[in-house]
């Protein structure tokens, strides 16, 4: 019974970890001076020639107020992708990221970097994956 409830626990804490497309803690981990960047799991699919905003979500800790600046670096010279906002304030909880297929992007998968860094403490990192598919 025992082992039951541990490979049940087990498994959705696999599930809700993948559910959820989060970055490290950035700022001073292990306090409540925290953010992090997350946005809806998946892929997101793009023809080649086609443009997708993709929604991205600032969860801040209560005392974490200071702006970070942001910025997406794709890892294929095929996909581009920009931030609307470069610097998000205190208040500030969303930001769009829109990627963009060149017109002779190659099938499969590629990556967009978002990074996050605060005026103080660590930056953090967010992986958002693309797939190319065919039109």
């Amino acid at each position: 019974m025992t082992r039951a409830l541990t490979a049940a626990a087990v498994g959705l804490f696999a599930l809700a970890t993948a559910a959820c497309n989060k970055s490290p803690e950035g700022g001073t981990p292990g306090t409540n001076q925290t953010f992090t960047i997350t946005t809806a799991p998946g892929d997101t699919n793009l023809k080649p020639g086609e443009e997708k905003t993709i929604l991205l979500t600032m969860r801040r800790d209560d005392h974490f107020t200071q702006p970070v600046s942001l910025k997406a670096d794709s890892q294929s010279p095929t996909i581009s992708a920009h931030v609307n906002k470069t610097r998000m304030e205190g208040s500030d909880r969303e930001v769009t990221l829109t990627v963009k297929a060149a017109t002779d992007a190659p099938k499969g998968h590629h990556v967009i970097k978002v990074t996050g860094t605060p005026e103080k403490g660590q930056p953090t990192s967010l992986d958002v994956k693309v797939e190319v598919v065919s039109p």
